[in-house]
């Protein structure tokens, strides 16, 4: 029984805080943001909340198109994503994100 719970008790985050890099214009050009965790606000980091291309370093995000973690999600996975139209936005308006945290389970 001990084992049994202690298999459970053995989850490791193995998130590490890869940046994303926000970009104003079409293909990474333009005013650049970073974010390596959670950011509930662009607007609070100086940046204006129209996002025309993004690089995800590693790892993959949620972003929301409103501040505070709200309004329409999209799924970023590492890659390049030089225009809106790449992430399936219907326009250019990106107001927060969130890495999405990965659990291994050791044995």
């Amino acid at each position: 029984m001990y084992q049994h719970l202690q298999l459970l008790s053995v989850a490791v985050s193995i998130f590490r805080p890869y940046p994303i890099c926000f970009y104003e214009g079409k293909c990474f050009t333009g005013r650049k943001l970073e974010i390596c965790g959670d950011c509930d606000n662009f607007q609070d980091r100086g940046f204006m909340n129209r996002v025309n291309s993004i690089r995800v370093e590693s790892g993959a995000f949620v972003c929301f198109d409103h501040p505070d973690f709200k309004g329409q999600q999209y799924m970023l996975e590492h890659g390049e994503y030089p225009e809106f139209q790449r992430w399936n936005a219907h326009n250019d308006h990106m107001g927060s994100c969130r890495p999405i945290r990965m659990v291994r389970f050791k044995r």
